[in-house]
């Protein structure tokens, strides 16, 4: 029983999910809550390390505007929607990190529309950027169409200051105040994420289980669609592991790896071939098998009949020798009759 349980562990089912394709008909009779569980228990994992990666660098990040603000931006107040800053300094610096292509600092109140546009364009030549104006500022990222913009007034409102200092900022990203940030980032990178993939692994399986049905049908066989919704999720455990890594490598290297999500694809769908054909080669393997066993007790009844046959020919042949016996016996018994002398008459 122990022994039984150790081999359906998780550990076993990802190293058959990857290496032994042979154990996917297996895997495909499962029950659904095991096989749910083993993708559920595969997804935390991967999700758990995507967010240690993504928290890690943007703390790298948070690290660099920190000291960026902390040596190049001069002392400053944000009160009652307004920023001052001293001797009204305008500041334009470009690459801070990777994801602050572009910080301008102009607190000049007379700032025209002309100017304004100029700001807003140099933003959206920027993957990422912002602009800190007097009473509001601009922002682009990569994930927004176009230039936002928001006041500083709505700022003050939602954090509940009305007074806001270099210093203050500063402090609040340092010491025990950080490691909160950092768990927090953490913990919405962690939601976010689980939702994010266990959405997109959902029509991932959705996508193999249509594209599976569709090779079976190609191969003239007929696999239900619960067996071909369990070996989906069995195979992608590779792909997974892969984005792990491809992802870890765009985090932290400049290099980019293109058409990843059609190989995602592609790899599970191999894994769903080599499976459908394996369980191809069964069914034609027991049907040889079931072909010979006909074969054979075709030819053990006809030898059988053979016998039964041979059986009663050899009683007719000794019913016929006894007949003969027994006919010899009689004209032996009439000879002796008719050889027998008569007694004398009176």
């Amino acid at each position: 029983m122990m022994k039984e349980k150790k081999k359906d562990s998780f550990f076993h089912k990802f190293i058959d999910s990857i290496k032994n394709i042979e154990k996917y008909p297996e895997l495909a009779i499962k029950s659904y809550g095991e096989v749910l569980l083993y993708i559920i228990k595969l997804l935390l994992i991967f999700v758990l390390v995507i967010s240690i990666a993504y928290t890690f660098k943007i703390s790298s990040e948070l690290k660099k505007i920190t000291n960026f603000v902390f040596d190049e931006i001069p002392d400053f107040t944000l009160e009652e929607g307004l920023l001052s800053v001293k001797d009204n300094e305008i500041i334009i610096k470009e690459n801070i990190s990777e994801n602050v292509g572009l910080v301008i600092l102009d607190t000049n109140s007379n700032i025209d529309s002309d100017l304004l546009e100029k700001y807003k364009k140099d933003l959206l030549n920027k993957e990422n950027g912002i602009v800190l104006l007097k009473d509001k500022f601009l922002i682009k990222t990569m994930v927004t169409d176009g230039v936002l913009e928001y006041k500083y007034l709505e700022f003050d409102e939602s954090v509940g200051a009305n007074k806001f200092t270099k210093q203050e900022l500063v402090n609040y990203f340092s010491g025990k105040n950080l490691v909160l940030i950092y768990f927090a980032i953490f913990i919405t990178t962690y939601i976010y994420m689980f939702i994010f993939y266990s959405i997109s692994i959902l029509l991932d399986i959705i996508l193999l289980v249509i594209l599976g049905y569709i090779s079976t049908l190609f191969m003239r066989m007929r696999i239900r669609f619960n067996a071909l919704f369990k070996m989906a999720i069995h195979s992608l455990t590779l792909p997974i592991i892969l984005n792990i890594i491809v992802v870890l490598i765009q985090l932290f290297t400049p290099f980019r790896v293109k058409y990843f999500e059609i190989m995602y694809i592609v790899i599970a769908y191999i894994y769903m071939i080599a499976a459908i054909s394996i369980i191809r080669i069964d069914i034609i393997k027991n049907k040889q098998e079931l072909l010979n066993i006909m074969e054979e007790q075709k030819r053990v009844k006809e030898e059988l009949d053979r016998q039964e046959d041979e059986e009663k020919r050899k009683k007719e042949e000794s019913k016929e020798d006894k007949k003969e016996e027994k006919d010899e016996d009689k004209k032996e018994e009439k000879n002796e009759d008719k050889d027998t002398p008569q007694g004398e008459g009176t």
